[in-house]
């Protein structure tokens, strides 16, 4: 793989990712090396690009190299992250306030979600405790039996990239 200069989470997944699969065996997958593999030849004309000219003097050329279009990766992620937003905005009804609020657990209980990631059932689970609070919340502000609509996002990243479940709603 060819590293790219200036980009420091690019060189980390390549000096470390096999590093990292040892001691975390649940990731030494085909799929996840894939999903690397994509991430680390992101933007770099070697793995593939598009060249534009000039249509009038053939001189200026400029090259578009190809995305991975992984939501892992940085950049990648974050297009594929306002695509989303910007479509959820579109079905949002005007003049009514939104809010975001951001739910997550005791870090005691990060080591038994860390356990358990890969079932569904535990964050199917914690789906369904994050859309009750928020009823919960209505019912009693309210006093009366109301159901909210909400849209949910699982995040298991917190902001330095380690492990901390939470819930967008």
């Amino acid at each position: 793989m060819t590293k790219k200069k200036n980009n420091p989470f690019i060189e980390i997944l390549e000096d470390f990712w096999d590093k990292f699969k040892q001691k975390h065996t649940g990731y030494a997958t085909d799929y996840y090396d894939s999903i690397i593999k994509k991430t680390i030849s992101c933007g770099d004309p070697t793995f593939g690009y598009v060249e534009y000219g000039c249509m009038n003097c053939g001189q200026s050329r400029h090259v578009v190299a190809f995305t991975c279009k992984t939501k892992f990766c940085l950049r990648c992620g974050r297009v594929a992250s306002e695509n989303f937003v910007a479509q959820v905005m579109a079905r949002l009804h005007p003049g009514i306030v939104y809010r975001h609020l951001i739910l997550t657990i005791p870090e005691q209980l990060y080591p038994f979600f860390y356990k358990n990631r890969h079932g569904k059932k535990l964050y199917n689970n914690f789906y369904l405790c994050g859309r009750d609070f928020i009823d919960d919340v209505f019912s009693r502000v309210t006093k009366k039996d109301l159901r909210s609509g909400s849209i949910i996002v699982l995040h298991t990243a917190g902001r330095k990239g380690n492990y901390r479940p939470h819930l967008h709603i």
